[in-house]
């Protein structure tokens, strides 16, 4: 399967920022609090270089779709190298919008985009821990 952008990359422009409230209750703000800190502790992985950590946010899916679990770290070093010097230099520049939590899935969405056709950033509750998930 080629290497392609994949939605996963759209996390890769969401860094620190204010995130619009989307529920009531205690649980729904901490259930936004780690979906945003799942995003911006990827970011920051995927902008520094730290392949591995970047890999350990990520489903299962999402690493599969990057090939084997295994070269994860080398899907993601590939997908860096794939963006021009200047948006690499920017990914922390993009704002979050809003986080939405349903149940054991969130969506994301981000103020600007590398590759997003406008799509949003999917997470999954994996094991009590929320991971990026591909579209599908």
């Amino acid at each position: 399967m080629p290497l392609r952008p994949l939605p996963l990359l759209l996390a890769a422009c969401a860094l620190a920022a204010p995130v619009a409230a989307c529920g009531s209750d205690a649980s729904d703000g901490r259930d936004q609090d780690a979906v945003q800190q799942t995003v911006e502790r990827f970011v920051s992985a995927f902008a520094g270089g730290h392949d591995a950590e970047a890999c350990r946010l990520l489903s299962d899916d999402a690493k599969d779709a990057l090939g084997a679990p295994s070269s994860c770290p080398a899907g993601i070093a590939a997908l860096r190298a794939m963006l021009p010097t200047a948006q690499r230099d920017r990914l922390g520049d993009a704002q979050v919008e809003s986080v939405e939590v349903a149940g054991d899935r969130a969506t994301v969405r981000l103020s600007a985009f590398i590759d997003s056709d406008g799509r949003p950033t999917r997470l999954r509750r994996v094991d009590g821990r929320w991971l990026i998930q591909p579209e599908g």
